[in-house]
């Protein structure tokens, strides 16, 4: 029974770094999992909050059992040699509003200089503006943001 409510929902289960089992209903068989997915562990409803995803990069934040925002956690080093994880909502690059942690815990406010040379402004956890090293990468943040 379990395996066709899945293939009927097309559902991936993915583990958690609890060890449950996080079960995501994608639009079809191939669909990546994406924002507004509905989701379960053992198909009860499960409380907001964020589910990390053992093995993988990436956090789902849910909220009445739909992922409401998908954040891949990336690590990097300060100038100091200190390790920071940003909980990213983009893949691909730091970003405004992305939370900042150093040693798991929420990071205070404070400039935050990367070993590249790019400046994280940070106001209570969440980066408030960034400064890159080069000024091509200044200006396309500033006509982007």
């Amino acid at each position: 029974m379990n395996n066709i409510r899945r293939e009927k929902l097309f559902i991936v289960e993915q583990k958690l770094v609890d060890g449950k089992i996080f079960e995501i209903e994608r639009s079809y068989y191939l669909a990546e999992v994406e924002i507004g997915n509905k989701v379960s562990i053992n198909n009860e409803v499960i409380k907001d909050g964020s589910y990390q995803i053992s093995n993988e990069k990436k956090i789902y934040e849910v909220k009445n059992n739909t992922i409401i925002q998908i954040f891949t956690v990336n690590i990097y080093k300060t100038s100091s040699e200190t390790e920071i994880t940003v909980h990213q909502k983009n893949y691909w690059e730091i970003s405004k509003g992305d939370s900042v942690f150093i040693n798991s815990e929420i990071t205070e406010s404070q400039s935050i200089k990367l070993t590249k040379g790019t400046v994280l402004l940070v106001h209570d956890g969440k980066i408030n503006q960034i400064k890159w090293k080069t000024i091509f990468h200044n200006l396309l943040y500033l006509f982007l943001h």
